[in-house]
């Protein structure tokens, strides 16, 4: 992730979130879901009937945190997306 420091902080409030609740996706996990976790947003897409797309971006500024699109890994499977989406915002937040 390379996010330049004054562009996106993560307030104490959003690790104390984290740490309560652990994230819950919505919609339909078998094409295009989503989860609004501790002031980010995680989403997970089937793109191409073959690969997943998966993304992490900060709610209040619209910056992309992470996202499938800067990895080489490809994602076959809405649990794998989800499983990456979740792993990059765990990251971010500093949180297990």
């Amino acid at each position: 992730m390379d996010i330049p420091d004054e562009e996106l902080q993560i307030e104490e409030w959003q690790q104390t979130a984290a740490k309560q609740k652990a994230p819950q996706w919505t919609g339909d996990l078998s094409d295009d879901c989503t989860e609004e976790w501790a002031g980010l947003c995680l989403r997970a897409e089937w793109m191409n009937e073959i690969d997943w797309w998966w993304s992490v971006y900060d709610k209040r500024t619209q910056i992309e945190i992470d996202s499938s699109n800067r990895h080489e890994e490809r994602y076959e499977s809405g649990d794998a997306a989800r499983v990456a989406a979740d792993k990059a915002a765990r990251v971010f937040l500093g949180v297990r």
